[in-house]
């Protein structure tokens, strides 16, 4: 209900972040339309009289770029009771996150029972199941059958980011398995990345292709490809990054 004239971008130890470039160049951007901008970490915030500060500047949004999504470590205390007194507005935070990020969703929205129990029509049921690989909980009840399976599923912690701590069955040992146990993960059905042809090199034919679409508020503001060798998408591959996708009708 107030005018927006103060903006962090926060996450842990910013300046060494590889993408503190990015927060240099959002910075710049929201300085230029007259919004006072700063670049922080969540240990330079506090909470005092219902204002979260950074220094001594009242902070009326935060960009968040720390991959706590739910703000549950000490270090984020001041950030969490802010949004909870609804004092700043956070993006993204817990609440979009949990309704559209979280990978427990997947377990939802890959389960026929489930679906079955949403105002959805039939083709929207096919359309879900087809698209989203079967993902179930890893636990105790299905430790057993997930391990008899697990040439044919990948192992993700259930609130991870960027392929960090992501396992493939293939490669399992039984340590790592106990370890997986421990903590919250996902089983993910395996499913076989597209590849695209990029040199005449023998030694590189082809590279693996993720395909992106950036939206808000309902509209598609982007299309583009990542192109990468190795488990997960990446900066270093030769001839990899960013694509542009082209959309070639029928």
């Amino acid at each position: 209900t107030t005018p927006l004239a103060t903006v962090a971008i926060i996450d842990e130890r910013p300046a060494q972040q590889f993408l503190y470039p990015e927060f240099l160049l959002f910075q710049d951007l929201l300085q230029r339309h007259g919004y006072t901008t700063v670049i922080a970490d969540p240990q330079d915030c506090r909470y005092l009289e219902g204002r979260l500060l950074v220094g001594e500047l009242p902070i009326d949004l935060v960009y968040n770029r720390h991959t706590d999504f739910y703000l549950e470590s000490p270090a984020l205390a001041s950030l969490r009771q802010a949004y909870l007194d609804q004092t700043i507005t956070l993006t993204p935070n817990p609440t979009a996150y949990g309704l559209r990020a979280d990978k427990g969703l997947l377990v939802l929205f890959s389960n026929e029972s489930f679906l079955e129990e949403l105002s959805l029509t039939r083709d929207e049921r096919e359309f879900l199941l087809r698209v989203i690989p079967k993902t179930r909980l890893l636990d105790r009840q299905s430790a057993d059958e997930l391990w008899q399976q697990r040439k044919h599923w990948f192992f993700k912690p259930l609130n991870g980011h960027g392929g960090k701590a992501v396992y493939s069955g293939q490669k399992l040992t039984k340590g790592t398995w106990k370890t997986l146990l421990e903590n919250r993960y996902i089983a993910q059905e395996r499913v076989e990345p597209s590849r695209r042809i990029v040199s005449e090199r023998p030694d590189q034919p082809h590279l693996k292709a993720d395909i992106r679409y950036y939206v808000y508020d309902g509209r598609i503001l982007q299309r583009m490809a990542r192109l990468y060798s190795g488990q997960t998408t990446n900066f270093r591959t030769p001839n990899g990054g960013f694509s542009p996708l082209v959309i070639v009708s029928e």
